[in-house]
């Protein structure tokens, strides 16, 4: 017997975190692109959903939407920032220093300030 397949969802609590106009890719990415291309060989559990949407929710808005955007498109199995760690900042981002060691640097500083 195999476990029940989670279906993701817009009101799970776990993409009140995340960006709005990211939070409909993630259920699209997470119910169609991997079904699409891993069917029953995907992990399908609630956690493994919940611990993708919190990878995602750490990066900037503009990182949550490219990497949903790229899951979609290549129906990756999870979300990670390293999948999309040479995309370019949009112009309205602001400045974003080039180097990808500082922007990680930026991120967990933001992150762990209150």
């Amino acid at each position: 017997m195999s476990p029940e397949k989670f279906v993701a969802h817009l009101n799970h609590q776990e993409l009140r975190t995340v960006a709005t106009d990211a939070q409909p890719m993630l259920v699209e990415w997470w119910n169609v692109s991997r079904l699409h291309k891993h069917g029953n060989q995907a992990v399908w559990s609630e956690l493994a959903w919940a611990l993708a949407v919190r990878r995602v929710a750490k990066l900037p808005h503009w990182q949550q939407v490219v990497l949903a955007e790229a899951g979609i498109e290549y129906g990756w199995q999870t979300l990670k920032p390293e999948y999309i760690k040479d995309a370019k900042p949009p112009v309205e981002a602001g400045l974003v220093p080039k180097s990808t060691a500082m922007q990680e640097a930026i991120n967990a500083w933001n992150n762990n300030v209150a």
